[in-house]
């Protein structure tokens, strides 16, 4: 089980932090060198315990936002799908909300009309800067949606990050280059294969510096 060195308070919720150890592991991806962080069943434990806290009505709307979003909604609908709360497929909507240059969020795809005034839960993996999971609740709460938001990941020490009013995380890290749980490196000695691997990685990955 991974480290859990401290809780940190995250708005709705105290979340685990697990500190990036001392003496990293290096593992392959499709034969690519990483630094192990969090092994996947860690990361399930950590998903669960926020799926656990997270009291979303049975007709929510639920937005995945790109791969990263796939990930997690993958997870929380076998979550689901076990605990006898199956998800309606005409419930789930994917999203394209990404950072653009500076602070700016480039929008793909919207959010869908039949959120009007209905219940969102947004799902992405990983908070850094806050800026597109605000721009997703923005959105939804100017068409009178009450939004939740759930993300895998709060990388902590990012300067200048904004608040997502009803966001919660399942573990907090430090700040590093990371794959795995949605997360690809994005980094031109990674081809787009391998990249998707990493990002396929039920855990958590550190790039080699």
């Amino acid at each position: 089980m991974s480290r859990v060195d401290r809780t940190v308070e995250l708005g709705l919720a105290n979340v685990p932090f697990v500190a990036f150890p001392e003496t990293p592991r290096t593992i392959l991806i499709a034969n690519h060198p990483v630094h192990a962080y969090i092994p996947p069943e860690d990361m399930d434990k950590f998903l669960i315990s926020m799926f656990e806290s997270t009291v979303v009505p049975d007709d929510a709307q639920i937005l995945v936002n790109m791969n990263g979003g796939r990930n997690i909604f993958d997870r929380y609908r076998d979550y689901r799908q076990k605990r006898g709360r199956p998800i309606d497929p005409n419930n789930v909507h994917k999203i394209e909300f990404h950072r653009g240059p500076g602070n700016s969020v480039v929008v793909v795809r919207g959010v869908p009309e039949s959120i009007q005034g209905g219940n969102v839960l947004s799902l992405d993996d990983i908070n850094d800067r806050g800026q597109t999971g605000l721009a997703v609740y923005k959105e939804c709460a100017r068409r009178g949606a009450s939004v939740q938001t759930m993300m895998a990941i709060y990388k902590e020490g990012i300067e200048g990050r904004v608040n997502i009013p009803n966001a919660r995380h399942a573990v907090c890290v430090d700040n590093r280059w990371l794959g795995g749980t949605g997360m690809n490196f994005g980094t031109k000695d990674v081809t787009p294969e391998i990249d998707a691997q990493i990002r396929d990685y039920g855990g958590v990955v550190a790039k080699i510096d």
